[in-house]
C-alpha cells in the first residue's frame, strides 16, 4: 500500500513477475510502474482510492517497455487519471511491448479506463483487450501517440473486445469527452461488440483524428494520423436523449474503414449523422454490411472528395 506522496510498487528489470490478490491504496502519482519486463502475470487487484485529486495523474498500473508477454485478469476499482498504461516508449522513445492479454476490467467511477500510447518508434504490437464494464467520468480509451512528432507512433496489431462502459459526468475540460480515441500511426485496429446504453452524458464514440496533447500544438504535417484498416464489428446504442454529436468521427486518413453489424436505435430523431467524416478525413474504402438504424438523421456525412469509394450491402434506415 502506498502513501498519500508515493507509488505503490515500482518493478525495474524483471522477468517472471507474478501479482495476485492484493489492493493498491491512495497512490498518490502511479499505483504500480513496471518497466523492462518479460513474462508478467496479474490478477484479483483492486485500485482503491478514497482520496481523488482532481487533475494529479493517480494512475492505476503503468507500464514501460521493453517488455513481452503480460497476462492481466479481473482488475478493478477507482483512478484519478489511467487506470491502465501500456506506454512502452513513453520513457526512451524506442523500447517495445507486445503480446499483452487484458482480460476483466471493472471500473468504477475512473476518470479515464485504459491508455496505449506509442510516443515514436517503440512498437506496441498484439494487444488483446476485453471484457471491460463498469463506469467513467472523461475517457474510455485512449489509442494515441500524445506526444505529436514526425513518428506519431508505431502500432501494429489492436483488438478490443466486449465493451460496456456507462459515462458519468466528466470532469476534464480541455476537450470532449469519448469512449474511444484513435491517433497516430496504426496497422489495424480492431473493436468488436462494442455497447453504449441510454448514455446520458454525451460523447463521440469513437474519434479518429490527430494525436493530441493539450500542451503542444503542432502543425497537422507534425502530427498525422494513418490508420491501415479500422474494424468495427458489432455497435449497439440505444438511446432515449436528444443526439448532438455523431457516434464516429473520422478525422484522420484511413486506408480501409468496415463497420459491421450496427443496431442503432435513438428514441428521438437524432439532429446529426450517424457517422462523421471531417475535413481532414481521408478514407480510402468505407464498407457498411448489416446496418440497422432507428431515428438516424442522416447516415453518413462527409467532406467533399472524403471518401474513395462506398460500399454498402444490407442498410436499413428509419
Amino acid at each position: 500500500e502506498g502513501n498519500h506522496w508515493s507509488r505503490g510498487f515500482d518493478f525495474f528489470g524483471v522477468k517472471r513477475l507474478s501479482i495476485s490478490g492484493i489492493t493498491l491504496r491512495d497512490q498518490r502519482t502511479f499505483g504500480m510502474l513496471v518497466a523492462n519486463w518479460k513474462y508478467v502475470e496479474m490478477q484479483d487487484i483492486v485500485i482503491d482510492l478514497p482520496h481523488h485529486m482532481d487533475g494529479q495523474n493517480q494512475d492505476g498500473i503503468h507500464f514501460w517497455g521493453p517488455g513481452q508477454f503480460l497476462s492481466m485478469r479481473n482488475i478493478c476499482g477507482t483512478v484519478g487519471d489511467d487506470f491502465i498504461a501500456l506506454a512502452p516508449d513513453e520513457h526512451d522513445r524506442k523500447s517495445g511491448i507486445t503480446d499483452v492479454l487484458i482480460d476483466g476490467v471493472f471500473l468504477d467511477e475512473a476518470d479515464q479506463g485504459i491508455r496505449l500510447l506509442s510516443r515514436e518508434k517503440g512498437r506496441l504490437d498484439r494487444i488483446t483487450v476485453r471484457n471491460v464494464t463498469g463506469t467513467y467520468k472523461s475517457f474510455g480509451f485512449y489509442i494515441d501517440a500524445w506526444f505529436p512528432s514526425s513518428h506519431c507512433g508505431n502500432f501494429g496489431n489492436i483488438l478490443f473486445e466486449n465493451v460496456d462502459l456507462r459515462p458519468l459526468e466528466p470532469n476534464y475540460t480541455y476537450r470532449l469527452p469519448f469512449l474511444f480515441k484513435v491517433g497516430g500511426h496504426i496497422e489495424h485496429l480492431t473493436l468488436c461488440n462494442i455497447q453504449d446504453h441510454y448514455s446520458e452524458h454525451q460523447r463521440v464514440l469513437l474519434e479518429v483524428s490527430s494525436p493530441i496533447c493539450p500542451t503542444y500544438t503542432p502543425s497537422l504535417e507534425q502530427a498525422s494520423t494513418h490508420i491501415d484498416e479500422l474494424t468495427v464489428d458489432g455497435l449497439t446504442i440505444m438511446q432515449n436523449h436528444e443526439i448532438t454529436v455523431p457516434a464516429i468521427e473520422l478525422n484522420g486518413a484511413v486506408g480501409k474503414v468496415v463497420l459491421r453489424n450496427l443496431d442503432i436505435s435513438y428514441g428521438k430523431k437524432g439532429i446529426t449523422s450517424l457517422i462523421h467524416i471531417g475535413d481532414h478525413g481521408d478514407i480510402g474504402l468505407l464498407a457498411l454490411n448489416s446496418v440497422l438504424a432507428k431515428n438516424v438523421h442522416m447516415l453518413i456525412m462527409d467532406a467533399p472528395k472524403a471518401i474513395d469509394r462506398t460500399v454498402m450491402w444490407n442498410v436499413w434506415l428509419d
